[in-house]
Protein backbone atom coordinates (compact mmCIF):
# COMPACT_ATOMS: atom_id res chain seq x y z
CA UNK A 1 0.00 0.00 0.00
CA UNK A 2 1.36 3.32 -0.84
CA UNK A 3 1.71 6.42 1.43
CA UNK A 4 -1.25 8.25 -0.46
CA UNK A 5 -3.66 4.66 0.02
CA UNK A 6 -6.47 5.27 2.64
CA UNK A 7 -6.21 2.85 5.22
CA UNK A 8 -8.66 -0.57 5.21
CA UNK A 9 -8.99 -2.71 8.40
CA UNK A 10 -11.80 -5.01 8.19
CA UNK A 11 -11.51 -8.40 9.53
CA UNK A 12 -12.87 -11.85 7.81
CA UNK A 13 -15.90 -12.74 9.62
CA UNK A 14 -15.50 -16.39 10.87
CA UNK A 15 -17.53 -19.08 8.10
CA UNK A 16 -18.92 -20.71 11.15
CA UNK A 17 -20.42 -17.09 12.13
CA UNK A 18 -21.94 -16.34 8.67
CA UNK A 19 -23.28 -20.37 8.42
CA UNK A 20 -25.30 -20.11 11.59
CA UNK A 21 -26.66 -16.27 10.19
CA UNK A 22 -30.13 -15.90 9.36
CA UNK A 23 -30.18 -15.42 5.23
CA UNK A 24 -32.07 -12.85 4.17
CA UNK A 25 -34.73 -13.55 1.57
CA UNK A 26 -35.99 -12.20 -1.35
CA UNK A 27 -39.81 -11.89 -0.68
CA UNK A 28 -41.10 -9.47 -3.04
CA UNK A 29 -39.37 -8.78 -6.49
CA UNK A 30 -37.06 -5.71 -6.44
CA UNK A 31 -37.16 -2.62 -8.48
CA UNK A 32 -35.44 -3.26 -11.49
CA UNK A 33 -33.11 -0.04 -11.08
CA UNK A 34 -32.39 1.86 -7.65
CA UNK A 35 -30.01 4.15 -6.07
CA UNK A 36 -29.55 5.85 -2.86
CA UNK A 37 -27.24 8.94 -3.03
CA UNK A 38 -26.54 10.85 0.12
CA UNK A 39 -25.92 14.62 -0.47
CA UNK A 40 -23.00 14.57 1.57
CA UNK A 41 -20.23 12.05 2.26
CA UNK A 42 -17.07 12.14 4.24
CA UNK A 43 -13.95 9.30 5.10
CA UNK A 44 -15.86 9.23 8.97
CA UNK A 45 -12.30 8.91 9.54
CA UNK A 46 -10.73 5.85 6.78
CA UNK A 47 -8.25 7.96 5.40
CA UNK A 48 -6.41 8.25 8.31
CA UNK A 49 -7.66 5.18 10.21
CA UNK A 50 -9.06 1.35 9.96
CA UNK A 51 -12.20 1.83 10.64
CA UNK A 52 -14.00 1.14 7.41
CA UNK A 53 -16.30 -1.00 9.21
CA UNK A 54 -17.32 1.80 11.17
CA UNK A 55 -17.45 4.27 8.43
CA UNK A 56 -19.81 2.15 6.60
CA UNK A 57 -22.43 1.85 9.03
CA UNK A 58 -22.05 5.97 9.25
CA UNK A 59 -23.06 5.96 5.80
CA UNK A 60 -26.10 3.66 6.09
CA UNK A 61 -27.05 6.20 8.43
CA UNK A 62 -26.52 8.76 5.82
CA UNK A 63 -28.26 7.06 3.12
CA UNK A 64 -31.85 7.08 5.64
CA UNK A 65 -34.36 9.00 4.40
CA UNK A 66 -34.42 11.81 5.59
CA UNK A 67 -31.10 11.96 5.69
CA UNK A 68 -28.99 11.26 8.83
CA UNK A 69 -25.46 12.92 8.50
CA UNK A 70 -23.39 11.38 11.37
CA UNK A 71 -20.32 13.85 12.04
CA UNK A 72 -16.51 12.25 11.49
CA UNK A 73 -15.94 13.19 15.05
CA UNK A 74 -18.60 10.90 16.99
CA UNK A 75 -17.67 8.32 14.64
CA UNK A 76 -14.18 7.89 15.21
CA UNK A 77 -14.94 8.28 18.76
CA UNK A 78 -17.33 5.60 18.77
CA UNK A 79 -14.76 3.57 16.69
CA UNK A 80 -12.38 4.20 19.67
CA UNK A 81 -14.14 3.65 22.12
CA UNK A 82 -15.50 0.46 21.29
CA UNK A 83 -12.18 -0.80 20.25
CA UNK A 84 -12.84 -0.67 16.57
CA UNK A 85 -10.70 1.99 15.15
CA UNK A 86 -7.74 -0.08 13.45
CA UNK A 87 -9.57 -3.59 12.68
CA UNK A 88 -12.71 -4.85 12.97
CA UNK A 89 -15.13 -8.13 12.53
CA UNK A 90 -18.42 -6.62 10.68
CA UNK A 91 -20.52 -8.58 12.97
CA UNK A 92 -19.40 -7.50 16.15
CA UNK A 93 -19.45 -4.13 14.77
CA UNK A 94 -23.44 -4.48 13.77
CA UNK A 95 -24.12 -6.24 17.27
CA UNK A 96 -22.41 -3.10 19.16
CA UNK A 97 -24.69 -0.65 16.76
CA UNK A 98 -27.93 -2.61 17.93
CA UNK A 99 -27.45 -1.14 21.74
CA UNK A 100 -25.76 1.37 21.70
CA UNK A 101 -25.31 3.66 18.29
CA UNK A 102 -23.73 6.90 17.56
CA UNK A 103 -25.30 9.79 19.03
CA UNK A 104 -25.89 13.07 16.93
CA UNK A 105 -27.70 16.13 18.50
CA UNK A 106 -29.68 14.36 21.66
CA UNK A 107 -30.72 11.00 19.85
CA UNK A 108 -29.13 7.38 19.38
CA UNK A 109 -29.11 5.78 16.29
CA UNK A 110 -28.71 2.16 16.30
CA UNK A 111 -29.03 -0.73 13.81
CA UNK A 112 -31.81 -3.24 13.63
CA UNK A 113 -31.18 -7.12 13.40
CA UNK A 114 -28.82 -8.19 10.53
CA UNK A 115 -28.68 -10.91 7.59
CA UNK A 116 -26.51 -12.80 5.90
CA UNK A 117 -27.27 -11.78 1.96
CA UNK A 118 -26.31 -14.17 -0.41
CA UNK A 119 -24.34 -11.74 -2.47
CA UNK A 120 -23.89 -14.07 -5.71
CA UNK A 121 -27.27 -14.61 -6.38
CA UNK A 122 -28.46 -10.90 -7.99
CA UNK A 123 -32.02 -10.95 -7.27
CA UNK A 124 -31.50 -11.29 -3.40
CA UNK A 125 -28.48 -9.24 -3.15
CA UNK A 126 -30.78 -6.27 -5.31
CA UNK A 127 -33.76 -6.94 -2.95
CA UNK A 128 -31.47 -6.14 -0.01
CA UNK A 129 -29.98 -3.07 -1.49
CA UNK A 130 -34.08 -1.81 -2.40
CA UNK A 131 -34.30 -2.83 1.74
CA UNK A 132 -31.41 -0.61 2.77
CA UNK A 133 -27.53 -0.70 2.18
CA UNK A 134 -25.41 -4.19 1.93
CA UNK A 135 -22.46 -3.71 4.15
CA UNK A 136 -20.01 -5.84 2.30
CA UNK A 137 -16.68 -7.12 3.22
CA UNK A 138 -14.14 -7.22 0.53
CA UNK A 139 -10.50 -7.20 -1.05
CA UNK A 140 -9.61 -3.56 -1.31
CA UNK A 141 -6.61 -3.38 -3.09
CA UNK A 142 -8.17 -3.65 -6.60
CA UNK A 143 -10.66 -0.55 -5.22
CA UNK A 144 -7.40 1.50 -4.12
CA UNK A 145 -6.32 1.49 -7.25
CA UNK A 146 -9.49 2.63 -8.95
CA UNK A 147 -9.72 4.93 -6.21
CA UNK A 148 -6.65 7.04 -6.54
CA UNK A 149 -6.34 7.11 -10.37
CA UNK A 150 -9.94 8.64 -10.00
CA UNK A 151 -8.13 11.65 -7.98
CA UNK A 152 -9.02 10.92 -4.46
CA UNK A 153 -6.27 12.37 -1.97
CA UNK A 154 -6.81 13.00 1.78
CA UNK A 155 -8.56 15.91 1.29
CA UNK A 156 -11.60 14.10 -0.46
CA UNK A 157 -12.73 11.29 -2.38
CA UNK A 158 -13.87 11.69 -6.28
CA UNK A 159 -17.68 9.93 -6.75
CA UNK A 160 -18.24 8.60 -10.15
CA UNK A 161 -15.41 6.19 -10.46
CA UNK A 162 -15.60 3.17 -12.10
CA UNK A 163 -14.20 -0.80 -11.39
CA UNK A 164 -14.01 -3.39 -14.09
CA UNK A 165 -11.69 -6.25 -14.68
CA UNK A 166 -10.94 -7.24 -11.57
CA UNK A 167 -9.09 -10.28 -10.78
CA UNK A 168 -10.20 -12.43 -7.82
CA UNK A 169 -8.88 -11.61 -4.45
CA UNK A 170 -8.68 -13.79 -1.47
CA UNK A 171 -7.88 -11.52 0.95
CA UNK A 172 -10.42 -10.01 2.66
CA UNK A 173 -9.06 -6.36 4.22
CA UNK A 174 -11.99 -3.46 3.72
CA UNK A 175 -15.54 -2.85 4.14
CA UNK A 176 -17.57 -1.24 1.79
CA UNK A 177 -21.17 0.00 1.05
CA UNK A 178 -23.44 -1.27 -2.10
CA UNK A 179 -26.09 1.55 -2.25
CA UNK A 180 -27.72 1.28 -5.60
CA UNK A 181 -27.47 -1.41 -8.78
CA UNK A 182 -28.61 -1.46 -12.34
CA UNK A 183 -27.20 -0.88 -15.71
CA UNK A 184 -23.51 0.82 -15.57
CA UNK A 185 -25.33 3.84 -18.62
CA UNK A 186 -27.85 3.83 -15.81
CA UNK A 187 -25.59 4.04 -12.75
CA UNK A 188 -23.65 6.46 -14.65
CA UNK A 189 -26.09 9.16 -15.28
CA UNK A 190 -27.54 9.13 -11.55
CA UNK A 191 -23.93 10.24 -10.55
CA UNK A 192 -23.58 12.45 -13.51
CA UNK A 193 -20.90 11.12 -15.51
CA UNK A 194 -19.48 9.31 -18.41
CA UNK A 195 -18.73 5.86 -19.30
CA UNK A 196 -15.38 5.55 -20.32
CA UNK A 197 -15.50 4.35 -23.84
CA UNK A 198 -13.48 0.86 -23.37
CA UNK A 199 -16.56 0.02 -20.48
CA UNK A 200 -20.08 -1.48 -21.74
CA UNK A 201 -22.51 0.42 -20.32
CA UNK A 202 -25.23 -2.14 -20.64
CA UNK A 203 -23.39 -4.51 -18.68
CA UNK A 204 -25.39 -4.45 -14.73
CA UNK A 205 -23.31 -3.01 -12.09
CA UNK A 206 -23.39 -1.93 -8.47
CA UNK A 207 -23.31 1.86 -6.81
CA UNK A 208 -20.51 1.28 -4.40
CA UNK A 209 -19.20 3.65 -1.79
CA UNK A 210 -15.58 3.70 -0.12
CA UNK A 211 -13.70 6.59 0.85
CA UNK A 212 -15.61 9.79 0.65
CA UNK A 213 -16.82 8.47 -2.78
CA UNK A 214 -19.24 6.52 -4.70
CA UNK A 215 -18.55 4.50 -8.11
CA UNK A 216 -19.67 2.31 -10.08
CA UNK A 217 -18.56 -1.30 -9.91
CA UNK A 218 -19.40 -3.63 -12.59
CA UNK A 219 -21.39 -7.08 -11.65
CA UNK A 220 -17.99 -9.64 -12.27
CA UNK A 221 -15.88 -7.40 -10.39
CA UNK A 222 -18.16 -7.41 -7.43
CA UNK A 223 -18.16 -11.17 -6.87
CA UNK A 224 -14.14 -11.17 -7.61
CA UNK A 225 -13.69 -9.22 -4.71
CA UNK A 226 -16.50 -9.30 -2.52
CA UNK A 227 -16.34 -12.23 0.99
CA UNK A 228 -19.43 -11.67 2.99
CA UNK A 229 -22.57 -9.24 2.83
CA UNK A 230 -25.23 -7.98 5.44
CA UNK A 231 -28.52 -6.24 5.44
CA UNK A 232 -29.39 -4.53 8.58
CA UNK A 233 -33.32 -4.51 9.32
CA UNK A 234 -34.14 -1.68 9.89
CA UNK A 235 -30.82 0.04 8.97
CA UNK A 236 -31.39 2.88 11.34
CA UNK A 237 -33.60 2.96 14.62
CA UNK A 238 -33.68 6.07 16.44
CA UNK A 239 -34.19 7.18 20.05
CA UNK A 240 -33.58 9.35 22.60
CA UNK A 241 -30.23 9.89 23.95
CA UNK A 242 -29.51 9.81 27.91
CA UNK A 243 -29.81 7.41 30.62
CA UNK A 244 -33.83 6.35 31.69
CA UNK A 245 -35.80 7.19 34.62
CA UNK A 246 -38.43 5.09 36.05
CA UNK A 247 -40.94 5.59 38.52
CA UNK A 248 -43.91 4.96 40.42
CA UNK A 249 -45.79 5.76 44.07
CA UNK A 250 -45.81 3.03 46.74
CA UNK A 251 -48.16 2.99 49.75
CA UNK A 252 -50.28 5.76 47.20
CA UNK A 253 -48.23 8.26 47.69
CA UNK A 254 -44.23 7.75 48.54
CA UNK A 255 -42.60 8.77 45.52
CA UNK A 256 -40.02 6.87 43.93
CA UNK A 257 -37.38 7.76 41.16
CA UNK A 258 -34.55 5.43 39.43
CA UNK A 259 -32.05 6.26 37.19
CA UNK A 260 -28.30 4.80 36.11
CA UNK A 261 -25.80 6.71 36.72
CA UNK A 262 -22.52 6.98 35.09
CA UNK A 263 -21.07 3.46 36.03
CA UNK A 264 -24.76 2.40 34.46
CA UNK A 265 -25.88 1.70 38.27
CA UNK A 266 -29.32 1.94 39.39
CA UNK A 267 -29.95 4.54 41.41
CA UNK A 268 -33.03 5.41 43.91
CA UNK A 269 -34.32 8.84 45.19
CA UNK A 270 -36.89 8.58 47.64
CA UNK A 271 -40.07 10.71 49.10
CA UNK A 272 -39.54 9.90 52.96
CA UNK A 273 -41.38 11.85 56.32
CA UNK A 274 -42.07 14.55 53.80
CA UNK A 275 -38.78 14.93 52.02
CA UNK A 276 -36.83 13.25 49.51
CA UNK A 277 -33.64 11.46 50.74
CA UNK A 278 -30.95 9.52 48.32
CA UNK A 279 -31.08 5.84 48.83
CA UNK A 280 -28.19 5.58 46.65
CA UNK A 281 -26.58 2.98 44.90
CA UNK A 282 -28.76 -0.01 45.08
CA UNK A 283 -26.55 -1.81 42.63
CA UNK A 284 -23.36 -1.09 44.79
CA UNK A 285 -25.65 -2.13 47.95
CA UNK A 286 -27.41 -5.80 46.73
CA UNK A 287 -23.74 -6.48 44.71
CA UNK A 288 -26.29 -6.66 41.07
CA UNK A 289 -24.54 -6.82 38.14
CA UNK A 290 -24.15 -3.31 36.35
CA UNK A 291 -26.33 -2.18 33.71
CA UNK A 292 -25.46 -1.38 30.09
CA UNK A 293 -25.29 2.09 28.99
CA UNK A 294 -28.56 1.99 26.86
CA UNK A 295 -30.60 -0.32 29.43
CA UNK A 296 -34.01 0.32 29.45
CA UNK A 297 -35.26 0.83 33.13
CA UNK A 298 -39.03 -0.11 34.57
CA UNK A 299 -40.23 -0.56 37.43
CA UNK A 300 -43.70 -0.60 39.46
CA UNK A 301 -44.82 -1.50 43.50
CA UNK A 302 -46.60 -4.90 44.30
CA UNK A 303 -48.73 -5.42 47.13
CA UNK A 304 -48.76 -1.98 47.33
CA UNK A 305 -45.45 -1.16 48.99
CA UNK A 306 -43.19 -4.04 47.73
CA UNK A 307 -41.05 -2.02 44.83
CA UNK A 308 -39.61 -4.24 41.64
CA UNK A 309 -36.87 -2.25 39.70
CA UNK A 310 -35.52 -4.11 36.18
CA UNK A 311 -32.71 -3.45 33.89
CA UNK A 312 -30.46 -5.61 31.46
CA UNK A 313 -27.30 -6.61 31.87
CA UNK A 314 -24.21 -6.76 29.74
CA UNK A 315 -25.42 -10.15 28.62
CA UNK A 316 -28.95 -8.49 27.56
CA UNK A 317 -30.75 -10.70 30.06
CA UNK A 318 -33.36 -9.16 32.56
CA UNK A 319 -32.39 -8.77 35.85
CA UNK A 320 -34.13 -7.78 39.13
CA UNK A 321 -34.21 -5.34 42.36
CA UNK A 322 -36.57 -5.71 44.96
CA UNK A 323 -37.53 -3.97 48.24
CA UNK A 324 -37.86 -7.33 51.01
CA UNK A 325 -37.88 -6.84 54.65
CA UNK A 326 -37.70 -3.44 54.81
CA UNK A 327 -33.91 -3.53 52.36
CA UNK A 328 -33.09 -4.19 49.03
CA UNK A 329 -32.04 -7.10 47.58
CA UNK A 330 -30.93 -8.34 44.33
CA UNK A 331 -33.33 -11.31 42.90
CA UNK A 332 -30.52 -11.38 40.14
CA UNK A 333 -30.36 -12.37 36.21
CA UNK A 334 -34.44 -13.35 35.70
CA UNK A 335 -32.75 -14.83 32.28
CA UNK A 336 -30.20 -16.87 33.38
CA UNK A 337 -32.83 -18.49 36.02
CA UNK A 338 -35.98 -18.81 33.62
CA UNK A 339 -33.97 -19.93 30.63
CA UNK A 340 -35.66 -17.53 29.08
CA UNK A 341 -33.98 -16.32 25.21
CA UNK A 342 -31.80 -12.83 25.59
CA UNK A 343 -33.47 -9.50 25.11
CA UNK A 344 -32.57 -7.44 22.44
CA UNK A 345 -30.18 -4.80 23.71
CA UNK A 346 -32.01 -1.62 23.10
CA UNK A 347 -34.97 -3.09 23.89
CA UNK A 348 -37.93 -1.42 25.34
CA UNK A 349 -38.91 -2.84 29.17
CA UNK A 350 -42.62 -2.92 30.60
CA UNK A 351 -44.18 -5.06 32.84
CA UNK A 352 -46.99 -4.31 35.65
CA UNK A 353 -48.23 -6.74 38.68
CA UNK A 354 -51.54 -8.76 38.18
CA UNK A 355 -53.94 -9.62 41.37
CA UNK A 356 -51.83 -7.20 42.82
CA UNK A 357 -48.96 -8.92 43.72
CA UNK A 358 -47.91 -11.36 40.76
CA UNK A 359 -45.47 -9.30 38.41
CA UNK A 360 -45.19 -9.64 35.14
CA UNK A 361 -42.12 -8.23 32.74
CA UNK A 362 -42.12 -7.94 28.87
CA UNK A 363 -39.29 -7.44 26.50
CA UNK A 364 -38.54 -7.78 23.14
CA UNK A 365 -36.05 -11.10 22.27
CA UNK A 366 -33.60 -10.56 19.17
CA UNK A 367 -36.42 -11.97 16.78
CA UNK A 368 -38.65 -9.01 17.69
CA UNK A 369 -40.69 -11.02 19.42
CA UNK A 370 -42.47 -10.01 22.66
CA UNK A 371 -41.45 -12.34 25.78
CA UNK A 372 -43.04 -12.86 28.87
CA UNK A 373 -41.30 -13.39 32.25
CA UNK A 374 -43.89 -14.12 35.36
CA UNK A 375 -43.56 -14.77 38.86
CA UNK A 376 -45.59 -18.02 40.03
CA UNK A 377 -45.38 -19.17 43.05
CA UNK A 378 -45.76 -22.96 42.09
CA UNK A 379 -42.48 -22.60 40.42
CA UNK A 380 -39.10 -23.59 42.74
CA UNK A 381 -37.14 -19.62 41.56
CA UNK A 382 -40.44 -18.41 41.82
CA UNK A 383 -39.87 -16.87 38.29
CA UNK A 384 -41.23 -18.39 35.35
CA UNK A 385 -40.77 -18.16 31.82
CA UNK A 386 -43.51 -17.76 29.58
CA UNK A 387 -41.31 -17.73 27.01
CA UNK A 388 -42.35 -16.16 23.13
CA UNK A 389 -45.73 -15.14 22.95
CA UNK A 390 -45.21 -13.88 19.46
CA UNK A 391 -44.47 -17.56 18.51
CA UNK A 392 -46.74 -18.80 20.65
CA UNK A 393 -49.76 -16.50 18.97
CA UNK A 394 -49.21 -15.98 15.68
CA UNK A 395 -48.78 -12.56 15.97
CA UNK A 396 -46.30 -10.37 13.89
CA UNK A 397 -43.25 -9.82 15.06
CA UNK A 398 -43.05 -5.95 16.11
CA UNK A 399 -40.95 -3.24 14.67
CA UNK A 400 -37.24 -3.35 15.77
CA UNK A 401 -37.27 -0.45 18.71
CA UNK A 402 -41.14 -0.52 19.02
CA UNK A 403 -42.17 1.08 22.65
CA UNK A 404 -43.68 -1.44 24.77
CA UNK A 405 -47.20 -1.02 26.99
CA UNK A 406 -49.59 -3.02 29.01
CA UNK A 407 -51.76 -3.64 31.98
CA UNK A 408 -53.69 -5.91 33.40
CA UNK A 409 -58.12 -5.73 33.16
CA UNK A 410 -59.82 -6.47 35.51
CA UNK A 411 -57.29 -7.29 37.99
CA UNK A 412 -55.87 -10.15 35.91
CA UNK A 413 -56.45 -10.25 32.35
CA UNK A 414 -52.99 -8.70 30.78
CA UNK A 415 -53.13 -6.71 27.74
CA UNK A 416 -49.85 -5.93 25.87
CA UNK A 417 -49.20 -3.25 23.02
CA UNK A 418 -46.50 -3.16 20.59
CA UNK A 419 -45.83 -1.51 16.72
CA UNK A 420 -45.45 -3.61 14.17
CA UNK A 421 -43.48 -3.46 10.88
CA UNK A 422 -46.37 -1.21 9.49
CA UNK A 423 -46.19 0.94 12.43
CA UNK A 424 -49.42 -0.57 13.61
CA UNK A 425 -50.76 -1.05 17.08
CA UNK A 426 -50.89 -4.95 17.77
CA UNK A 427 -52.42 -6.44 20.84
CA UNK A 428 -51.80 -9.70 22.49
CA UNK A 429 -54.28 -10.67 25.52
CA UNK A 430 -54.97 -13.06 28.21
CA UNK A 431 -57.79 -14.72 28.11
CA UNK A 432 -59.14 -18.09 29.68
CA UNK A 433 -55.89 -18.59 30.78
CA UNK A 434 -53.57 -18.51 27.82
CA UNK A 435 -52.64 -15.72 25.72
CA UNK A 436 -53.91 -14.89 22.46
CA UNK A 437 -53.62 -12.37 19.27
CA UNK A 438 -56.16 -9.73 19.18
CA UNK A 439 -54.28 -8.57 15.97
CA UNK A 440 -53.46 -5.38 14.53
CA UNK A 441 -55.85 -2.81 15.76
CA UNK A 442 -54.84 -0.44 13.52
CA UNK A 443 -56.53 -2.64 10.72
CA UNK A 444 -59.88 -3.44 12.87
CA UNK A 445 -60.48 -0.08 13.59
CA UNK A 446 -59.17 1.98 10.27
CA UNK A 447 -57.07 3.91 12.11
CA UNK A 448 -53.73 5.48 10.83
CA UNK A 449 -50.67 4.38 11.12
CA UNK A 450 -48.51 5.57 14.08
Amino acid sequence: MSAQSPQRGALPTPQGVIAAAVRHVARVAAPATYIVVPQTLSFWGNYYNGDCVTAEEAFAKACNNPEIFISENEVVAWATQNGYLNGAYLTPVMTTMQSDGFVMNDFIYDDGPYLYVDYTNAAVLQSAISNGPVKLGVAGGQLDTVWLAAGGTAADGVSGWFATGFQADAVEDHCVSLCGYGSISWLAKQLGVEVPADVNGANSGYAMFTWDSIGIIDEASMLAITHEAWLRQPTTVKRLAGPPLAGFPVANDAARVYFLDQSNHVNELAWENDGWVNTGDLTAKTGASAGTARSALMGFPVADYAARVYFLDQNSHVNELAWENNGWVNTGDLTAKTGASPAWPATALMGFPVANDAARVYFLDQNNHVNELAWDYTVPNGWGNTGDLTAKTGASPAMPGSALMGFPVADYAARVYFLDQNNHVNELAWENNGWINTGDLTNLTHAVPA
